[in-house]
């Protein structure tokens, strides 16, 4: 990062997601600052099994952890599907790993899903010639989005993937945890919300070229396509105010987070919360009555999620999801296949017919973030496409 900015807070921000290619406003990581990643292991069996509402929540929920011991989200953050990337500043580093050792044995203990964690020094990145870049789009007062460039990100995840048993940047299995996570603010209440165009589709594309200019120069290129091809990101967001339902069976994973048990009676207290609480929610927004909850105003909630929802993001590779017609979807396939046939791009897509919330409110910062997949497996099952594609290259 410039010498000019030591802080995530004081980077400027780029004013419209469609300004992501501003270089002037993309920055060095500091060599103190560390990349933190986890990531489900065998994502793509659970989700074949139907888990991947359990799969999007193990990714994610270290995030709200991480904001909580911060006191606000004002730190750089990408939700990917099965997993998340992190940038954390040198002093936060032991805190960080505790709460990362946690929140894999709760994963474990209430999911029974593997979470892999690692923490990697950006000067151990720099000294490979992996630079990390980092940048940040406004998307409203209550959410800033981070960016996450440069090579930096991808051979972060190499090192975390490395099978070795002697891995020295993944967190030992037995990391002594020394006090619990707080994931205070983490909500999953809310149904699938079914596209109002009739298809949701996850996407990722990553430019191809030898260098990273290059690669660069043909994601601006195609990022300037979609626009053109897919009109302003109200016309294919992938929530609408309608089918933003609240239902105490989609709760379940919140209960098991918040309890840390699948049954017991902090399960089934914390069970009997949310029955009070999800219909007096319902009843408050249906008929418009002022109330707050801390700070928030519960009625309208709902177009605080479409304001602060997470549908597209770039971390060196583009991801969307879109509510899109059945005639959309296959003029953007056809537009990704004649990129990639003249061997500008990969891609990857999962379509289907809703999409899938998860909820971050920080209440005592404001800051909020709604990570949005369409269901079924969503960026998942995109990135194992990409990756196919790829590898048949």
């Amino acid at each position: 990062m410039h010498e000019k900015y030591t802080r995530y807070e004081d980077l400027p921000s780029i004013e419209s997601f469609y300004g992501i290619f501003r270089s002037d406003l993309y920055f060095d990581a500091p060599r103190s600052w560390f990349v933190v990643m986890t990531d489900v292991v065998n994502s793509t069996r659970a989700i074949e099994e139907g888990r991947y509402k359990e799969v999007n929540t193990a990714g994610c929920i270290a995030a709200m952890a991480i904001s909580n011991l911060k006191s606000d989200m004002q730190f750089p953050f990408l939700f990917g599907g099965d997993g998340m990337t992190y940038l954390i500043p040198g002093h936060m580093v032991e805190a960080v790993r505790n709460v990362l050792a946690d929140t894999r044995a709760l994963v474990r203990d209430v999911f029974s899903l593997e979470l892999r964690i690692g923490i990697i020094p950006v000067a151990e990145l720099d000294r490979r010639g992996a630079r990390v870049k980092v940048a940040k789009v406004h998307v409203s007062d209550s959410y800033e989005q981070a960016i996450i460039a440069g090579r930096g990100s991808d051979l972060a995840e190499e090192l975390l993937k490395d099978p070795s048993p002697d891995n020295p940047w993944i967190i030992p299995e037995d990391w002594p945890v020394s006090s619990k996570a707080d994931y205070s603010g983490f909500t999953c209440r809310w149904n699938d919300i079914p596209s109002n165009k009739g298809e949701t589709v996850s996407l990722i594309v990553k430019g191809r070229g030898a260098h990273g200019r290059e690669r660069e120069q043909r994601m601006r290129e195609v990022l300037a396509d979609l626009e053109a091809l897919l009109g302003n990101p109200r016309e294919y967001h992938p929530l609408n105010n309608d089918g933003l339902t609240a239902s105490l069976k989609e709760a379940y994973r919140e209960q098991r987070v918040m309890s840390r048990q699948r049954r017991g009676i902090r399960h089934f207290f914390y069970g009997l919360m949310l029955k009070g609480m999800i219909p007096m929610m319902r009843f408050i927004i249906r008929f418009r009555i002022p109330m707050k909850a801390q700070g928030i105003e519960i009625r309208n909630i709902k177009q605080n999620f479409l304001m602060n929802a997470d549908f597209q993001k770039f971390d060196g590779s583009l991801k969307m999801v879109l509510a899109l017609s059945s005639a959309q979807v296959s003029d953007l396939e056809a537009f990704l296949e004649n990129r990639r046939a003249n061997g500008s791009i990969f891609y990857g897509m999962h379509r289907s017919d809703r999409a899938l919330m998860t909820c971050l409110m920080h209440m005592k910062s404001g800051n909020e973030v709604h990570f949005v997949d369409a269901a079924d497996g969503g960026y998942a099952l995109a990135a194992k496409a990409m990756k196919q594609q790829i590898a048949s290259t």
